[in-house]
């Protein structure tokens, strides 16, 4: 008899996050809320930023369920936003907590954009509908302003991937989910810290790749989580963690053991 497999799921909406534990026996997945928590943007002065430090404990805490009512859990996933990023410094230390998709600073970014690149140019290297918040306008406000983050910043990490990062033991992987690009465009306009649209889109032009950092698609690359309170949890497993890619679920392969959990859709 195939033993059963727990596979736990953080999804992180627009106003609350919830843990669910899927619970797969081979032939049946059953679903079980373990944990619900706010997740509310902390303004401060003129700014909105994502408390990810508040929203990481949280998930923690979800995590201790698990473990505490069902003895741990084989893998675990995190699926948010795609636009919103993080910031990381030397030796993978956050900068600061990241910008919130509602936070105005992108006002006018669009446009700044256009002048330098045709929107049918930039529509034509990433096929996705032009909104302010989009992470290549999101940077472009951060080079206007003069943020002294991009001086510093050696990665770029999306919300969930910064997640996956806090749990993984190995600190120096710091991995990006290629279903978020898309919706980040940086990818394909090969915008680096320096936000600079004239930069060519072919790959002989790597100045920046460091920043973005690795990308690969979906798959089952596993991380053991290295925090204290959840050692033995289970794998960090690689899945897709953009909104809409992560409302599969992905379930143990027959032949080879693996197992990955995606969010579900709402």
């Amino acid at each position: 008899m195939t033993a059963t497999r727990n596979l736990l799921a953080f999804d992180l909406g627009a106003e609350s996050g919830r843990g669910v534990l899927g619970r797969f026996d081979g032939q049946r997945l059953a679903l079980q809320d373990v944990h619900r928590f706010p997740n509310s943007p902390a303004a401060t002065l003129d700014t909105m930023h994502w408390d990810v430090l508040s929203l990481y404990n949280e998930m923690l805490t979800g995590m201790r369920k698990c473990a505490g009512q069902f003895g741990g859990v084989d893998s675990v996933g995190v699926d948010t936003w795609g636009v919103d990023f993080a910031l990381l410094g030397r030796g993978g230390t956050l900068l600061g907590n990241p910008r919130h998709y509602r936070d105005p600073h992108t006002e006018g970014a669009m446009d700044l954009a256009f002048h330098t690149v045709p929107p049918a140019d930039l529509y034509a290297r990433t096929g996705i509908q032009f909104m302010r918040f989009n992470s290549l306008f999101q940077l472009l406000a951060l080079q206007r302003d003069r943020s002294p983050l991009l001086d510093v910043a050696e990665t770029l990490l999306f919300i969930p991937d910064l997640f996956h990062y806090f749990f993984n033991r190995d600190q120096g992987e710091r991995i990006h989910e290629h279903q978020h690009q898309p919706d980040a465009e940086p990818e394909h306009a090969r915008l680096g810290p320096r936000v600079d649209p004239h930069v060519p889109t072919s790959d002989e032009d790597s100045r920046h790749d460091h920043f973005a950092g690795h990308c690969p698609r979906p798959a089952p690359h596993r991380h053991r989580p290295r925090h204290g309170p959840v050692a033995g949890a289970g794998d960090c497993a690689g899945h897709a963690r953009h909104r809409g890619g992560g409302r599969g679920v992905c379930l143990p392969a027959a032949r080879t053991g693996r197992s990955l959990a995606a969010a579900p859709g709402r």
